[in-house]
């Protein structure tokens, strides 16, 4: 029987979800922010089955060679999970806009 990948999220990357649902609740009603926490869950479903399948940051910072990124799942895909595999566990850093500079938060 497979492991179960424990995933987690950082205090910033919590913060991050909660803003961004506060905002789109404000600018476009409930149902995009419920939307938008859906796509989170089916993106972090998908890292528990392939961990690896987002982009490694290795060329944007050495000391976070470790951190990938992968856009949530789609109508959602301009926001980004930046995150750390390991074998038995997932730990989810940021949840950033691709509009934003998201590489000063990983200098």
């Amino acid at each position: 029987m497979p492991v179960r990948t424990t995933l987690y999220y950082t205090r910033k990357a919590s913060h991050d979800l909660e803003d961004i649902a506060d905002y789109l609740r404000e600018e476009a009603g409930t149902a995009i922010a419920l939307r938008f926490l859906d796509a989170v869950d089916h993106t972090t479903d998908l890292l528990r089955v392939t961990p690896y399948i987002g982009t490694a940051l290795a060329s944007v910072s050495v000391r976070h060679s470790n951190v990938r990124r992968l856009p949530l799942s789609a109508p959602f895909g301009r926001w980004m999970l930046f995150y750390e595999p390991a074998p038995t566990e997932i730990r989810i850093d940021r949840v950033l806009h691709s509009a934003q500079d998201w590489p000063r938060h990983f200098r």
